[in-house]
Formats: structure tokens, C-alpha cells, sequence
């Protein structure tokens, strides 16, 4: 048996070692602590909602994929999805961050793409990529395990409820809103967000 599945267990107890030995790109504390927050809640079916906000440049997409890679992992055998909604270039920039994660010793050459809508499949398991445009067809998918909007400052909070809130529902899944404060009015700087 290969050192790598001799270790499949460590590294899938927690996304610390996962991150710092199969990825090879440990995270710091400010990017573990919600990370296992919301991980807590995707495997507990909680049907949480968590809004994280980094400062621009400190590593927001890098966690995040490396939560999707995560979870994608933990879920291979059971099957499932997670819903990542973004727009303009989010969708592009989460997609190839996925990617050069998932080209890791233990899932390289793993893992598919498919498209309409776009995705990257990992067994039965998958992220669904979405555009939260409001012109965009985003209606009709489920999140059996997490939703993630990126640049949560960015979006319509009506639509993202009107359209992407119900893809939760079926399964209790989390839902992860994640941005950068640019103004004191946007959505990730609202008091009733902070919790």
C-alpha cells in the first residue's frame, strides 16, 4: 500500500494535515478556524450559514478551494454536490484554483469535467459552478453539501435568495457566503451579517 492511502485517514480527519501534507500548501489559522467551522456543518447537516471575509489578497479563494478538494475527497463514495455561485471572472478564477488543487499525488488524473452546467467531478461527488448573474439559468440544482457564493459584496441579495437559497433546502445544506468588505454598505458589512 502506497504512503499516500497508508495516510488517507490522518489527512482526512482534519483539513490541517490534509492541507499541509497531500496539497503541499498548509493554511494559516485565520483561514482553519471558519474553514472547520463550516465543515462541522456540512457533516453534521446543520443547514448553517456562515459569512467569511477576508482582506483582499489573504488567501480567500486558496481556502476555499482547498475546502472544496477537502470535501470533494470526504464525499467520493457517497456522491453529492456543492453549489459554487459567482460571477464575471469568480467563476473562472474558482474553477482553475479547484483544479491546480485537485492536481494533487492523491487525486490527480482522478477527477473529470463536465459541462451544462460546468463541474469537476471527484467519484460520485462534484462542485456544480454557477453564475449568479441575474440574467444567468442558474435554477434547478441542489446542494446536497454546501453552498458557496463568492464575492458575496458583489451580489443581489434578492436574487441569490430567490434562486440559489432553495438549492439547500432538500438537504439542510450549509451555505457559505464569502467576499471582501469595498463599501460600508455591502452585504459582507452589515451588522446583521457579522455574526
Amino acid at each position: 500500500m502506497s504512503l499516500l492511502y497508508r495516510h488517507a485517514t490522518d489527512w482526512l480527519a482534519d483539513i490541517e494535515p490534509f492541507s499541509r501534507w497531500l496539497l503541499e500548501m498548509p493554511l494559516r489559522e485565520y483561514q482553519l478556524a471558519p474553514l472547520r467551522a463550516v465543515m462541522q456543518a456540512v457533516l453534521t447537516y446543520q443547514g448553517l450559514e456562515f459569512l467569511i471575509v477576508f482582506p483582499r489578497q489573504s488567501g480567500k479563494n486558496e481556502a476555499i478551494a482547498h475546502l472544496l478538494v477537502y470535501l470533494l475527497n470526504l464525499h467520493a463514495i457517497v456522491g453529492g454536490t456543492i453549489v459554487y455561485g459567482a460571477t464575471g471572472n469568480g467563476i473562472g478564477l474558482g474553477i482553475d484554483r479547484l483544479e491546480a488543487r485537485l492536481d494533487n499525488p492523491w487525486n490527480a488524473g482522478d477527477w473529470t469535467r463536465k459541462a451544462r452546467p460546468d463541474r469537476r467531478i471527484l467519484g460520485k461527488a462534484a462542485v456544480v459552478f454557477l453564475s449568479t448573474h441575474p440574467t444567468a439559468q442558474a435554477r434547478g440544482q441542489t446542494a446536497h453539501h454546501l453552498l458557496v457564493i463568492d464575492e458575496a459584496q458583489d451580489q443581489d441579495p434578492a436574487h441569490i435568495e430567490a434562486v440559489f437559497t432553495p438549492m439547500r433546502a432538500a438537504n439542510n445544506a450549509t451555505a457559505l457566503y464569502i467576499g471582501t468588505v469595498k463599501l460600508t454598505t455591502d452585504v459582507t458589512a452589515q451588522p446583521d451579517n457579522a455574526d
